[in-house]
C-alpha cells in the first residue's frame, strides 16, 4: 500500500478501539462510485439540519470500512505526520494480508456530522467494545475525486 497524491478508490483512516485486549489502528474505506453516491445523498440530508443548534449527527448502517490492526507499526506510518487520513493505492489482494481485530465486528455504522465530516464505528459482536475511525471530510473526498475525474477527461 502506498499513499497517493491523486484521489484513489480507497482511503486509509486512523482508527482506534476502547478494548483493553484487542487492537485497531486503521481502517480502509472503499470510495467507489456507489459509496460516493450514497455519501452525497447523506451529506445533502445532514445539511438540512445545519441550522439546528441541538442537532448532533445522522447515523446509517454501513459496512464500507474494514478495521485492521497495525501489529508491525508499518501501515499507519504511510501517512505523513499530522495526517489522519489519505488516499491510498492497494495491490491486488493486499487487504487480505492485514491483521484484523480479534473481535468479530458487528453493528457497523457511519456517523455524519453537519459540517460534512463523518466517521465509521463498529462494535465487537460479543464484547460490545467499540472500534471507530477518526473524523474525516467526506465532502472534500468526494469533491477531490470528482475534480480528478473531470481533469482526466
Amino acid at each position: 500500500m502506498k499513499l497517493s497524491e491523486q484521489p484513489a478508490n480507497h482511503i486509509l483512516v486512523k482508527a482506534y478501539t476502547n478494548s483493553e485486549w484487542d487492537s485497531c489502528d486503521f481502517a480502509i474505506v472503499s470510495c467507489d462510485e456507489s459509496w460516493r453516491e450514497r455519501m452525497t445523498k447523506r451529506l445533502d440530508a445532514v445539511m438540512s439540519f445545519r441550522d439546528a443548534t441541538d442537532f448532533l449527527s445522522l447515523n446509517y448502517w454501513d459496512g464500507s470500512a474494514e478495521f485492521y490492526a497495525d501489529n508491525d507499526d508499518k501501515i499507519v506510518k504511510v501517512l505523513p505526520d499530522g495526517r489522519e487520513w489519505g488516499f491510498v493505492e492497494l495491490e491486488n489482494g493486499e487487504e487480505e494480508t492485514f491483521d484484523t481485530p480479534e473481535n468479530r465486528l458487528d453493528c457497523r455504522k457511519m456517523v455524519i456530522y453537519p459540517g460534512g465530516c463523518g466517521r465509521y464505528q463498529a462494535c465487537g459482536k460479543h464484547s460490545g467494545e467499540e472500534f471507530y475511525t477518526v473524523e474525516f471530510p467526506i465532502g472534500e473526498i468526494i469533491e477531490s475525486i470528482r475534480n480528478h475525474k473531470t481533469s482526466e477527461s
